[in-house]
């Protein structure tokens, strides 16, 4: 019989103090939930003595790490705080918010700058075994595929692992609907004024969240707070947009306005915005028959709308 894997994700106001989990705070993941529950940094010590032995192994930063993947969709209504919101927050976003009366927008900026907010993760293995791992910060990839989906990577503070009563079901209220990638709810897709036509995107947040343990200082830390990615679009003739004059760096590097909508129903939309984005590295190859490139980007800025 197959595990249940269960994720809980609550925000967490104190380092040291984690949240109190409950049945409310489980959100729907896709692809399982692992964890490595006793990672960290190990050293070997070498004791000196009458017998010969294997040197001692001593974990001198334990710590947990989780893995996961969620669907994104929108927050549903317009008093609903968006499902995900949290998640960006601990994975380098700020959130502001925008409550114009039937316009209300969550927006996502990921800032260098920011000291992100913490999380209180819970994670139940059917009825066998329940981790705990507060203090949690991590990083965030977008992949554009069947559905916009967020693959999780957490680090946190280490807790054995537990018993817990099960939380119960999913709160499906909390939810809006992740909505299949296809042209009927997409809405833009649009890089330096053109209306692209998208075989595949994946847009990387973050450069990396490490553990840092040393006299006076216990967290989970982001390295740089940077946007990458790559995208594979068909390409236009070159009457229509020479590509080649933006990719070009050796005579100056140029960068272009990128823009991504998904979803036409207001609560349930999501927008990937970038003023000054660099396409770079292209590279041809062929979709279906048709000339297509693939160019890698870099993001001078990086913003995720949900309205």
């Amino acid at each position: 019989m197959k595990d249940n894997y269960l994720l809980l994700v609550a925000e967490q106001a104190v380092a040291g103090t984690p949240a109190v989990l409950t049945g409310a705070d489980v959100i729907e993941t896709t692809d399982g939930v692992q964890v490595d529950e006793y990672t960290g940094e190990y050293v070997t010590r070498n004791v000196d003595g009458p017998i010969a032995t294997a040197g001692e192994e001593i974990n001198t930063k334990p710590h947990q790490a989780l893995n996961t993947k969620v669907d994104m969709a929108g927050g549903g209504s317009a008093t609903n705080t968006a499902t995900i919101g949290k998640i960006l927050q601990a994975c380098g976003f700020t959130r502001t918010t925008d409550d114009t009366a039937s316009a209300e927008k969550e927006i996502f900026t990921l800032d260098n700058n920011n000291v992100s907010k913490l999380l209180t993760l819970g994670r139940h293995v059917g009825d066998k075994k329940y981790n705990a791992i507060p203090d949690v910060r991590g990083n965030v990839d977008f992949s554009f595929d069947t559905f916009i989906t967020m693959a999780l990577n957490f680090i946190g503070s280490y807790v054995r692992p537990a018993e817990a009563p099960f939380p119960g079901s999913i709160v499906y209220s909390n939810y809006a609907e992740p909505l299949p990638i296809n042209d009927e709810n997409n809405a833009i897709c649009r890089l330096d004024g053109v209306d692209v036509v998208c075989h595949g995107l994946n847009i990387k947040a973050g450069s990396g969240v490490k553990m840092v343990n040393v006299a006076n200082q216990k967290e989970a830390r982001h390295d740089k707070l940077f946007a990458t990615g790559s995208i594979t679009i068909l390409a236009d003739d070159i009457s229509t947009k020479d590509w080649f004059e933006k990719v070009e760096s050796h005579n100056g590097v140029s960068k272009v306005p990128f823009e991504y909508e998904h979803g036409t129903v207001q609560y349930n939309i999501i927008n990937f915005k970038s003023n000054e984005v660099q396409i770079s590295k292209p590279k041809e190859t062929v979709i279906d028959g048709d000339l297509a490139y693939e160019f890698t980007l870099t993001f001078t800025d990086f913003v995720i709308t949900l309205k």
